[in-house]
C-alpha cells in the first residue's frame, strides 16, 4: 500500500482506507472501485501486478490482502462487491480449489454483472497448451463449475498470459470508468480531473470524486520512484492519454503531489493537441494554467546561458544537458557535477533561469512555460547545425510548471533527471511522438 509527496516541493497526503465493513458508505460516491477476485496460491502475483497497474492508471483497485481487516467474513466481501463499480476475476489453475471464489465471490459478481452499469472482466491465466501463451477460454466456466458453459466465456475475457493482457484489462475498465463519469456529468462544460500521488507508502487514499486518481510508490531506500513504479507509469500514461482523448474534454485539471520528473512525463502525455487548456493546482490552492488572458510581459523574460564542450562525432546525435532553474535555492552544483561526471560527454550544456531572483506566480505560468519550452527546443537544434540533440533535462521549480513545460516538449527526445541525495539521477526518456510514448525507456 502507500502514501505521497514531491521533490523540491514537500507535501503529504495520507488518508484512511476503508475497511470492508465501511465500504458501503465509502464506495457509494462513484469512485470507480475495481474489486479483484483471485486464488492466492497461484494468483497473487497476477493480482498484485494488475492492482498496481490499475492504480497507476487512475482507478481505485481493491484487494483483500491489504484492504480487509483480520477476521474477514463472507458478509464483508459481498458488501465490497455490492458497492464496487467493476471487478476482475483472475482465473488460474488453482482457482478450482477456492471455495471463497466459487461460493461467495462469483455468485455476488454474477449478480452485480446483471446491472449494465457494472463491468466484469475475466483475466484468464490458464494455458491451453503447456508452455504456450494461448489461454483456454473454456477454463473459467469449467474450473468454477458455472451452470451454463458460456457464463464466463462470453464476458470481457482477456488473455492474461500475453504481455499486454493487463493493459488490455485496464483499457476496458478505463472505458467503463469514462462512461460512468460522462453519465454523471459530461465534459463539454467541465475539466477532466486527474489527481496524482507518487509518494504514498501506507494507507490507500480514498478518491474524492476525481475522474482518475493516479497512485505510484517511491522506492524503499530513496525519494526516487521505484523502477517498478516507473514501468507502471510507462504503461499507464498512454492509457490515460487515450481516455482523456476519448472524453473530448476541452480542458484538464490536475491536482495532487508528484515527483517533478513525473510532472514532466504527465504533461508530455497530455499535449496541446489533446486538450486546449491544462490547469494544474498548486499546493497553495492557486491554479497554474496553460491559458492566460494577460499579454506577455517582457519584464518576465528568462535568461539562457550555454557553453560548448565538444563536437559530436560524424553520424552521432549530439547530447545537451540543460538545467531549468526556477527556484531560489536550487542546487547548481548538482547540475555541474552531472555535466562534468557524465560517462558520455555532453556536446553542450546550458541553464535557463529567471532574469530576476524572485518567486514566480501562477499568472505567469502560460507564457513562462511556453518561453522555456521554446528555448529548450531552440537549444536542441543549435549545436553546430547538427541534427536535433538529445536533451538531458534537470528541472527545479514548482510542480505545475513541470507539467506545463512537459506538454510542450512533444517534438524532442528528453532524458529526464530527478534530484535526490544532492545529485541529479536520470530516471527515464520521453519521446511523445514515438509509439508507446511518452516514456520510451527507463534509465
Amino acid at each position: 500500500m502507500s502514501n505521497i509527496q514531491d521533490l523540491h516541493e514537500q507535501g503529504s497526503n495520507a488518508a484512511t482506507a476503508p475497511t470492508a465493513a465501511s465500504s458501503s458508505t465509502t464506495h457509494s460516491t462513484g469512485d470507480g472501485t475495481v474489486f479483484i477476485s483471485y486464488r492466492r496460491d497461484d494468483g497473487k502475483d497476477y493480482a498484485k501486478d494488475l492492482r498496481d497497474l490499475l492504480r497507476a492508471a487512475g482507478l481505485d483497485a481493491w484487494q483483500d490482502t491489504e484492504d480487509l481487516d483480520h477476521g474477514v467474513t463472507a458478509d464483508q466481501v459481498t458488501k465490497v462487491i455490492a458497492q464496487a463499480q467493476a471487478a476482475v476475476l483472475i482465473v488460474t489453475p488453482d482457482i478450482v480449489k477456492s471455495k471463497v471464489v466459487r461460493n461467495i465471490e462469483l455468485p455476488a459478481l454474477l449478480k452485480r454483472a446483471e446491472d449494465p452499469n457494472f463491468c466484469l472482466c475475466i483475466a484468464n491465466a490458464v494455458r491451453a497448451v503447456a508452455g504456450k501463451p494461448q489461454c483456454d477460454y473454456d477454463a473459467p466456466d469449467e474450473l468454477l463449475g458455472t451452470s451454463w458453459k458460456e457464463t464466463l466465456a462470453n464476458r470481457n475475457q482477456v488473455n492474461l498470459l500475453e504481455p499486454s493482457g493487463s493493459e488490455e484489462i485496464v483499457q476496458i475498465l478505463l472505458k467503463h470508468r469514462l462512461k460512468q463519469r460522462q453519465a454523471i456529468n459530461t465534459f463539454d462544460k467541465r475539466d477532466f480531473t486527474i489527481h496524482i500521488d507518487t509518494r504514498w507508502t501506507g494507507v490507500r487514499p480514498v478518491p474524492q470524486g476525481e475522474d482518475l486518481h493516479i497512485l505510484l510508490e517511491p522506492s524503499e531506500d530513496s525519494r526516487l520512484l521505484s523502477t517498478e513504479s516507473m514501468d507502471l507509469l510507462r504503461k499507464s500514461l498512454p492509457l490515460i492519454s487515450s481516455t482523456v482523448q476519448s472524453s473530448r474534454a476541452q480542458s484538464i485539471r490536475i491536482s495532487g503531489h508528484a515527483h517533478l520528473s513525473v510532472g514532466l512525463a504527465l504533461g508530455a502525455a497530455l499535449p496541446e493537441t489533446l486538450a486546449n487548456v491544462l490547469n494544474v493546482e498548486h499546493r497553495d490552492g492557486q491554479t497554474w494554467s496553460s491559458f492566460s488572458s494577460q499579454q506577455h510581459s517582457e519584464a518576465d523574460s528568462i535568461a539562457v546561458i550555454t557553453s560548448s564542450h565538444s563536437e559530436p562525432k560524424p553520424g552521432k546525435a549530439p547530447r545537451i544537458a540543460l538545467f531549468v532553474n526556477l527556484l531560489r535555492s536550487a542546487d547548481d552544483e548538482a547540475f555541474n557535477s552531472l555535466v562534468v561526471n557524465s560517462a558520455r560527454p555532453f556536446h553542450a550544456a546550458g541553464s535557463i533561469t529567471l532574469t530576476e531572483d524572485r518567486d514566480i506566480s501562477s499568472h505567469e505560468a502560460a507564457h513562462l512555460s511556453r518561453d522555456i519550452a521554446t528555448q529548450i527546443k531552440k537549444l536542441a537544434r543549435s549545436i553546430n547545425g547538427a541534427s536535433q540533440a538529445e536533451v538531458h533535462l534537470a528541472y527545479a521549480g514548482p510542480l505545475p510548471m513541470a507539467v506545463l513545460i512537459g506538454r510542450l516538449l512533444n517534438t524532442l527526445t528528453t532524458v529526464v533527471y530527478e534530484y535526490d541525495n544532492n545529485a541529479y539521477t536520470p530516471v527515464f526518456s520521453l519521446n511523445p511522438g514515438q509509439e508507446g510514448g511518452p516514456i520510451t525507456a527507463i534509465c
